[in-house]
């Protein structure tokens, strides 16, 4: 079986869109695909610099998948990449 990918969720506490996007996530994608790493942005200075009113955001590998809401079809196609051998991507 193909590893999980490693999502990370920048999120505070007490955020409702975050709630939701990380409930949605689990509801709608197998939880077996992936693992998820959940930052409270709160606790590192930086991170509320730069997440502060875009909370929450999913990333994976750094990347940016989506921001308020969760973006289906772009960690559906994140994740099916993430599973794939170099070989198969178009162009190498």
């Amino acid at each position: 079986m193909a590893e999980p990918a490693p999502l990370t969720l920048y999120w505070r506490e007490g955020c409702h869109l975050c709630e939701d996007m990380e409930q949605t996530l689990s509801e709608l994608v197998d939880p077996a695909r992936y693992r998820l790493q959940r930052i409270d942005i709160d606790r590192n200075e930086a991170l509320r610099a730069r997440y502060n009113e875009d909370v929450p955001v999913l990333c994976l590998d750094g990347e940016e998948l989506c921001r308020h809401f969760l973006d289906l079809t772009a960690v559906e196609a994140a994740l099916a990449s993430y599973n794939t051998p170099d070989t198969h991507h178009p162009g190498g």
